[in-house]
């Protein structure tokens, strides 16, 4: 099968090496224009190549071009704000297969034409929110009862608002089924804070409502540098849960609210995770990662209350928030 991955920079590259783990790939055409970009996905790609195993055929390309075969999956990892273009270009292309890195786009009006293109030729198209399929999520999950009410808190420092938190809402809207998130009193801050890749993000507080009243905080600070750790409460359950150290702890009401360790271990970076992702949209036309429809409430939510903030400090008054 043919594999072709579309920017292969930090997280493209990352990408590449789980496509080298899938046996069922013989062929991957990557595009990507930054020489230094190719030079550390070609060290990368090195870094999971074992003897024995099945040959790939590897081939770069500095633009997307119609000599580019037909692909069984295309991964789109370039920066949002060039993703509505390289949509259309994959789509037109033939290409019925896609994962796209989040952000997805940088305006809801963007969103929904990537939408409308997808249902007018047939195209499934995931998006790389993997958090959802994070074992011990779905194992809280599986004890949250959908017309519970529930709470959730995720507290961190200066690791981006809008890019991480946007996967701290889906999840939410995952863990109660909410097609749609209301904002109800967020509170951000009003300073720039400019990313590795030339974008910006913001810090403060993210805060949503979903279905039967459920609750999300999330608050991000951006005078320390720690990781998110999630308090969540039902009327049944309470849980602690911190993924970056793997530790996590729950309560129930029938014993009283007496927390117990939670041991979980789960390999939760992209180039691991997405091994199986890869291989699940290959075979299939499904996928443990949420589709574009599934994670626009999320999308949707980080538009209305970021873009007001971002037109006002960068004085401009469009409908892009410069994320990515």
């Amino acid at each position: 099968m043919k594999l072709l991955i579309i920017g292969c920079g930090e997280l493209g590259s990352r990408f590449l090496q789980a496509a080298a783990q899938v046996r069922e790939i013989n062929q991957i055409d990557v595009v990507e224009l930054s020489n230094r970009a190719k030079k550390t996905a070609q060290s990368r790609w090195m870094e999971v190549q074992k003897e024995g195993t099945e040959i790939i055929e590897l081939i770069w390309h500095h633009s997307f071009n119609s000599s580019i075969p037909i692909s069984d999956l295309c991964i789109i990892a370039t920066q949002a704000d060039t993703r509505l273009e390289v949509f259309e270009r994959v789509i037109s292309h033939g290409i019925k297969k896609i994962i796209s890195e989040k952000i997805v786009t940088q305006s809801e009006a963007s969103y929904l034409k990537i939408i409308n293109l997808s249902e007018k030729n047939g195209v499934n198209i995931w998006v790389n929110c993997k958090t959802r399929a994070v074992q011990i999520w779905n194992e809280v999950k599986n004890k949250i009862d959908i017309q519970d009410h529930l709470v959730f808190h995720s507290t961190g420092g200066d690791h981006g608002l809008c890019t991480n938190g946007l996967h701290t809402l889906d999840l939410f809207a995952f863990l109660t089924e909410s097609s749609e998130l209301v904002n109800d009193g967020s509170h951000l801050d009003y300073v720039l804070h400019k990313t590795k890749r030339e974008k910006f993000d913001l810090s403060g507080v993210l805060s949503a409502t979903g279905r039967n009243n459920s609750k999300c905080v999330i608050s991000y600070s951006q005078f320390h540098r720690s990781m998110p750790f999630e308090v969540l409460s039902t009327s049944n359950y309470r849980w602690i849960i911190d993924l970056a150290s793997q530790v996590a702890y729950e309560g129930e009401r029938e014993n009283g609210w007496k927390m117990k360790a939670l041991y979980f271990s789960e390999n939760m970076s992209v180039s691991y995770m997405s091994i199986d992702f890869i291989r699940e949209c290959l075979l299939s036309n499904s996928s443990r990662l949420p589709n574009l429809q599934q994670t626009f409430a999320a999308h949707k939510f980080l538009y209305d209350v970021t873009l007001p903030i971002f037109n006002e400090l960068l004085n401009k008054d469009d409908d892009e928030c410069p994320i990515t």
